[in-house]
This record gives C-alpha cells, structure tokens and sequence, in this order.
C-alpha cells in the first residue's frame, strides 16, 4: 500500500477568532498550493501551531482543524487539537498543541478531487498564530 505525506502550513494569521484560516502553503514555499486527493484512505492526523506570547492582556483560545473539499466522501470533518492561553507577564502562558490523531475507520477519500484544510482559534484573540498539518494517506 502506497503511503503519502502530504503536509501544509498556514501563514501568520492576522484574522479574527472564529474565523477559517486557510492552511494551504507547502513547507518550502509561500504560494498557496492546492491539495488534489490521490484517494485511499486518510489514517492519520498530526497538528501543530504557534504563536508568540503577547504580555499585553490574558487571552486564551481552543483550535481546531477542519478537512473539507469535494475529495471528502462523508462530508467536512472537524478535529479539536488543543488550547493556547497567553496571560500579562512573560511567565504567564499555556500551550498544549502536537497532537497526531489515529483515525479507526479511516476516513476515505475520493481520487482527484480537491481536500481543504482549514484552522481555526475560538475563544480570545492571540495574536499572529501559524499552524501546520500532516495528512498520512494509504491508497
């Protein structure tokens, strides 16, 4: 069984809380590049952002990753992956992030079709957070 990689990035986001960031950029580029599903099966998920810590106000959000795109044959689906929470001193943080999620069943994806990756922080504004997503595929 053939396996892929395929990994993406967001740039620094600017955007509102509650707000789709697009997680579209290659890891050795800064144009947005669409994913075309190979099809198979999506067994695994791997999660990571940062963000710097601003010491101006507490602020704290949950993020969550959304796989979407004709390519999904069972529709969007939505990951939580952790919880970020600055606080007023540079002592005062919290991040749990890096979580890789196993999926049983795996979720199937449809050949040639588009797959979207979208993050999203809820709750308080951060600041200027990047994401990164790894996608493991087995056709």
């Amino acid at each position: 069984m053939p396996t892929a990689h395929i990994v993406r990035r967001s740039a620094a986001s600017a955007a509102a809380v509650n707000t789709a960031v697009a997680v579209d950029l290659p890891i050795d580029s800064t144009a947005a590049t669409p994913i075309t599903s190979p099809g198979g099966e999506l067994i695994e998920l791997t999660a990571d952002f940062v963000n710097t810590i601003q010491q101006i106000a507490d602020a704290g959000v949950l993020w969550s990753v959304r796989l979407s795109g004709a390519a999904m044959l069972d529709g969007p689906q939505d990951f939580t992956f952790g919880a970020h929470k600055d606080g007023t001193t540079s002592t005062d943080a919290q991040v749990t992030n890096g979580r890789r999620i196993i999926l049983d069943p795996p979720l199937k994806l449809i050949v040639n079709q588009p797959l979207v990756i979208q993050a999203f922080w809820n709750g308080v504004d951060i600041g200027t957070p990047m994401a990164q997503v790894e996608l493991v595929i087995v056709s």
